[in-house]
């Protein structure tokens, strides 16, 4: 009696250039429609490596607010978050974001609505 056994594995291999692997980070508005008094805000990560959002700080004139937040963004990913502004504000909106890369920021009112 011969007993055969045959295994089969798929491991996954991530493979790195020398170079030290970083994350890129972008803020823009998101593309979709929102209901009045609110602002959605995206992250998009261009680069190789994941990136920590540590918080979000949203200002519009000399209103400002600061939401906490924890949450990671993959390589080649994206996160958005739905933030709520002051009631009947025209002024300028800016958003700013406290990474592990650094603090990037955006003017969302110089962007498409």
């Amino acid at each position: 009696m011969a007993l055969k056994v045959r295994v089969n594995h798929d491991l996954p291999v991530f493979v790195a250039i020398s170079n030290q692997a970083q994350a890129q980070l972008r803020m823009a508005r998101c593309a979709d429609e929102r209901a009045p008094g609110l602002e959605c805000v995206r992250i998009e990560n261009l680069g190789d490596h994941y990136a920590q959002v540590k918080s979000l700080t949203i200002e519009c004139g000399a209103w400002r607010k600061t939401v906490p937040v924890n949450g990671r963004i993959l390589a080649d990913a994206w996160r958005q978050w739905i933030l709520e502004l002051p009631s009947n504000s025209s002024d300028a909106v800016k958003v700013s974001a406290v990474t592990s890369v650094g603090v990037i920021h955006a003017d969302l009112s110089a962007q498409s609505r």
